[in-house]
């Protein structure tokens, strides 16, 4: 299984603020998702969520996309770290696009099929069950065409103030 690190690291020594390497807000979905160094899994940065309403951040974003193909199983895995509740809810969410540089908003992998729950398999919800403490995600999916541009968007969308940190994003 090849795996592809699209990890949360930052382009200077002190990206503290700054969006993760490739990555972008995604559409208007929130104003967080911006590195911070203070609580990290296994990168030297991790991705941090605040406020309210959906948080989302997309990898890969405009002339960084990835190609999918049809009938490949894929695993897309993250760390995360909730602070003040265990029952924070996220998203991760697969996005195809017309082009590479394409920056308006993607639509969804059609057919595509998921071993890791009962969401669709382009898009699954997750929720935390620990506090202060790492836990680890996945979302399995199963194209059932090739996709040439692939985008990946993840983040919370609970309605709370908890802090929330991500990192460790590998697909594979």
């Amino acid at each position: 299984l090849l795996e592809v690190d699209i990890g949360l690291e930052g382009d200077s020594e002190n990206a503290n603020g700054t969006f993760p390497t490739g990555w972008a807000r995604y559409a208007n979905n929130g104003t967080t998702g911006l590195l911070c160094d203070n609580v990290t899994f296994s990168s030297s940065y991790a991705a941090k969520f605040s406020g309210t309403g959906s948080q989302l951040i997309e990898a890969h974003a405009a002339g960084h996309a990835l190609p999918m193909y049809a009938e490949r199983e894929y695993h897309f895995s993250f760390a995360v770290y909730s602070t003040g509740s265990s029952s924070q809810t996220l998203r991760s969410e697969f996005l195809v696009y017309p082009s590479d540089l394409w920056t308006a908003g993607g639509s969804t992998l059609g057919g595509a099929n998921t071993s890791s729950g009962s969401d669709s398999g382009f898009v699954k919800y997750h929720c935390t069950s620990k506090v202060n403490e790492w836990e680890s995600f996945i979302h399995i999916l199963t194209p059932s065409q090739t996709y040439d541009n692939v985008r990946v968007n993840l983040g919370p969308v609970a309605d709370d103030n908890d802090l929330l940190y991500i990192d460790a994003t590998i697909l594979g």
